[in-house]
């Protein structure tokens, strides 16, 4: 994982279809309100909004078949702590 410009970013072990669900499935367990869903078969976001109204963007882009990049951006600059805490979630899922 490298924390970059406010975004994590990470490359998982997994077709991006999974990745998706995984996606999905913590910011449920998250509690986190999803305003905007898209994907297609090379690349997926979310855009979605915490309990304490911040906005997380999380993207996901194919890089091989089993193999998924994932960004997660926590407000406008960024948000570190809660970044990672989020892509723990996901990959517990994937």
């Amino acid at each position: 994982m490298a924390y970059v410009g406010g975004e994590l970013q990470s490359s998982e072990n997994a077709p991006i279809d999974k990745t998706w669900n995984a996606t999905q499935q913590a910011a449920a367990n998250m509690g986190f309100i999803v305003t905007e869903r898209e994907k297609d078969a090379t690349q997926a976001r979310m855009v979605a909004r915490t309990s304490d109204n911040k906005d997380v963007t999380i993207r996901l882009e194919r890089e091989a078949k089993e193999i998924t990049n994932v960004r997660v951006r926590v407000g406008t600059f960024g948000d570190e702590q809660r970044s990672r805490a989020i892509m723990e979630e996901i990959r517990s899922r994937v």
